[in-house]
């Protein structure tokens, strides 16, 4: 589990650096200055694209991660029924 938390760390970086990258494009004068709108465009769709992509990637971890979630808890649960038929016998 410690691994999907780490991957979703890292997953959480690499949004935030996508997220960042789209407010630069947004904002940087360089486009006006050198750059023309369409290739302005074309940075925004690569970003969009690379987005979907993390965002699908944050979705297979976190599904995975509630899976291991409830694995964990049908363990504690099967720990807990142990320690009460134990005090019972």
């Amino acid at each position: 589990m410690k691994d999907l938390f780490k991957e979703i760390k890292r997953n959480d970086h690499r949004i935030e650096a996508v997220e960042s990258r789209i407010e630069d494009i947004n904002t940087m004068p360089y486009y006006e200055v050198f750059g023309t709108e369409t290739e302005r465009k074309t940075d925004l769709s690569k970003c969009n694209d690379s987005m979907k992509a993390h965002l699908d990637l944050r979705q297979v971890l976190l599904e995975n991660l509630q899976l291991e979630i409830n694995k964990e808890l049908n363990r504690v649960s099967q720990g807990l029924r142990a320690c009460t038929l134990l005090k019972i016998a």
